[in-house]
């Protein structure tokens, strides 16, 4: 006999369950649309300074400030460590106050520094304006996905997370393949990669602009708390007594560590394969390819498997995601020995990992974060969250992956061009890269599956408890929710056109 379901799995099933009949006349309203237009553009942008940039300009910057695989590591550290340190603050401030005018600010302070990386003339500054324009680019993630919370209900959010992890991808993507293309080359007496930083900084000034023209502050539930140590002290007391919410930073402090070893040093390892430019720029779009289609999938798959199986449907499919991409892990950096040799199982490899190994972020983790965190609180714990995970990421990903590649697996640092190296030290360093990236895959997930067990013991209640705190926090402010987010007022004019 099956388990009797609580009263709010079979809300929430119910309303899963309705949901195809009401998608566009709910989400197609011209706020929803514009805003999440502005978060897309600004997600690919964002995701692609992030890291991919520096991904893609390692070898053009072991030629002009002759650095070693630990300082590589260490420069993806530091754009990435400040990001996961201040990502709470812009939550905190977020939460108290308008979340765009903050994006704004971040945008500005972003295109900023990253004018000053395009012109750093010694590796040193450019670390310092790297970690400068982490610190911008902390708020930018939180604070979209406070506003996706704000603007859709539960059973639509993991579509919406999904769109912009696909923006974010694309956009990586793109900028990962044009710095791995262009940062070694001279245009117009300046190296390619201070082209690309130059383009990023220019880009990000004019989304400040597109923000403050366009972008519509959606309405928040509740009432705004004011930021204060009372507010801080609420949301830190909040985080540490949901077990849910600790097992998902935890096990994302896990899963992003494989993501982080491969994006930092998989286009290097595809460099040292002996793979031809043209060779490389593909594998590299295989894998964005795979990667924008799986999250979306991923996406898909969440709200569907929330809606049939409330408790477990999203951790169910995270745990066949992180499956599948041990499977093409082990395949692509065990059993083939030369990927030289087979280019085209190499980039259908890194398509198959793209499109089976993303459906933990969009459809999974941040739907269920969603649902287990206060609306008043919402941000706040989000860059808590963030922080935390990406901290992890960047440590134990990009750093060891470095450390293990230089000096347990042999990695040999030159300032010799790729093609005119020995063949033999290009051989011995795309080994030691495809080890430690192998490495640093597959045992952060196979603890992801343990964590996953354990969160389908802990989300029903924490979930359920929220629930009920919402309604009592909304009734005793007279806005009488039922447990589940209303549906957006659909605007006048386009409740007609949404009829016909």
């Amino acid at each position: 006999m099956a388990a009797t379901k609580t009263e709010s799995s079979a809300l929430l099933q119910e309303s899963g369950k309705q949901a195809p009949e009401m998608t566009w006349r709910v989400l197609c309203t011209r706020t929803i649309v514009t805003n999440m237009v502005l978060l897309s553009l600004l997600q690919m942008l964002d995701k692609s300074d992030m890291k991919s940039t520096i991904a893609g300009m390692l070898r053009a910057l072991e030629l002009d400030f002759g650095i070693d695989a630990d300082q590589e590591a260490l420069l993806l550290v530091i754009s990435a460590l400040p990001l996961a340190i201040f990502a709470p603050v812009w939550g905190l401030l977020a939460d108290s106050y308008p979340r765009f005018r903050l994006m704004i600010v971040s945008a500005i302070f972003w295109g900023l520094t990253t004018f000053i990386s395009a012109f750093s003339q010694s590796f040193a500054l450019l670390c310092f304006s790297r970690g400068l324009t982490a610190v911008a680019l902390g708020g930018i993630l939180p604070i979209s996905q406070g506003i996706v919370a704000d603007l859709v209900p539960n059973v639509y959010r993991g579509r919406m997370f999904a769109l912009l992890t696909v923006c974010g991808g694309a956009g990586a993507g793109f900028a990962l393949l044009i710095a791995t293309d262009i940062s070694t080359e001279t245009i117009y007496g300046m190296r390619g990669w201070r082209w690309v930083f130059l383009d990023i900084a220019i880009l990000s000034l004019v989304a400040a602009l597109f923000i403050t023209v366009l972008a519509v502050e959606p309405v928040r539930k509740g009432k705004t708390p004011t930021l204060n140590c009372e507010t801080v002290n609420r949301s830190m007391s909040y985080m540490a007594n949901v077990p849910t919410f600790a097992l998902l930073v935890l096990q994302a402090m896990f899963g992003l560590v494989p993501w982080s070893a491969f994006s930092g040093f998989g286009p290097l390892w595809l460099q040292y394969s002996d793979l031809s430019r043209d060779q490389i720029s593909l594998a590299l779009v295989c894998f964005g390819v795979g990667n924008g289609f799986g999250e979306l999938l991923g996406g898909l798959l969440g709200d569907i498997a929330a809606s049939y199986a409330p408790d477990t449907g999203r951790v169910r499919v995270a745990q066949v995601s992180v499956l599948l991409g041990i499977t093409w892990v082990v395949t692509l950096f065990c059993v083939i020995s030369d990927a030289a040799k087979s280019p085209s199982t190499v980039m259908a490899l890194l398509f198959f990992l793209g499109l089976t190994g993303s459906w933990v972020g969009s459809g999974v983790k941040t739907p269920m974060l969603a649902e287990i965190v206060p609306s008043h609180m919402m941000v706040s714990v989000m860059g808590v969250a963030y922080g935390l995970e990406h901290a992890s990421s960047s440590i134990f990903g990009s750093l060891v992956t470095g450390v293990l590649a230089q000096h347990v697996f042999g990695y040999d640092t030159s300032t010799e061009d790729v093609a005119h190296m020995p063949q033999a030290q290009r051989r011995s360093n795309a080994t030691a890269l495809s080890s430690s990236i192998g490495w640093m895959m597959v045992v952060p997930w196979i603890i992801c599956l343990f964590i996953w067990s354990a969160i389908t013991w802990t989300y029903p209640k924490d979930r359920d408890r929220v629930l009920r705190d919402e309604e009592a926090r909304a009734a005793a402010e007279g806005e009488g929710d039922n447990g589940v987010s209303p549906l957006p007022a659909v605007e006048e004019g386009e409740k007609d056109q949404s009829s016909t």
